[in-house]
């Protein structure tokens, strides 16, 4: 009997010892990335956001991407103290790109233009930003690749539509540029990308201190009349 245990339990030994066949470890298979590609506008030639396939609803999906650029163009003050969207550059429209108002150092001037024909170019629209630098073009080219996509919020949808209204004017295909609407105030049924609850790159509003913005032109060469 007491053999018998004894080799029962060499031989439990020697099939606890004995190698296992290893089932084959099958890896799965990485989650491809889903990127959507940029949705077509239905007019080309369109800079308002009523228009534009890209809202703030929408915009999430479009995020990031290498083959565009993403701009804000309120104020700085509204930048940081109304909250922003992550990734987004601000560019201010107003006092820095262009301005109503000739006395106001900006790069252009938005003004009424009437052509020889007696046909009329409205304020805002491309062919009525008359630059005050001779360096003027040249910094927006080298501001906005012209290869890219380009994206732009402001506070109502109004300054991105004058934004990318310019560049038209400088040659930029109208395909690409985006007014992808209002960050701060919707219109209608336009609701501003704060206002989504589900808005998954929003910036919360940050107060600022002692803070005083003002831009130096004294090295651009100013086109006299």
């Amino acid at each position: 009997m007491k053999k018998l245990i004894l080799l029962i339990l060499v031989l439990c030994c020697c099939a606890c010892s004995a190698p296992l066949d290893k089932p084959d470890i099958i890896e799965p298979e990485p989650t491809p990335e889903v990127t959507l590609n940029l949705p077509a506008k239905e007019i080309a030639e369109s800079t308002k956001m009523s228009e534009s396939p890209i809202t703030p609803k929408n915009l999430d999906d479009y995020m990031f991407r290498e083959d565009c650029v993403y701009l804000d163009t309120r104020y700085p003050y509204q930048f940081y103290q109304e909250g922003a969207i992550a990734g987004f550059l601000n560019l201010p429209f107003y006092e820095y790109i262009a301005d109503f108002n000739k006395e106001v150092n900006a790069l252009y001037t938005i003004t009424k233009i009437k052509n020889e024909d007696g046909s009329i170019i409205y304020a805002g629209d491309p062919g009525s930003f008359v630059a005050n630098y001779e360096e003027s073009d040249d910094l927006i080219y080298d501001l906005i690749p012209q290869d890219k996509n380009i994206l732009v919020i402001a506070t109502a949808g109004v300054e991105s539509s004058y934004f990318l209204n310019l560049l038209i004017q400088l040659g930029y295909d109208p395909a690409k540029l985006y007014n992808v609407g209002s960050f701060t105030t919707g219109m209608g049924d336009d609701i501003a990308y704060r206002s989504y609850t589900d808005a998954k790159y929003l910036i919360h509003p940050m107060e600022l201190y002692d803070t005083s913005i003002s831009y130096n032109w004294e090295n651009l060469t100013p086109i006299t009349e």
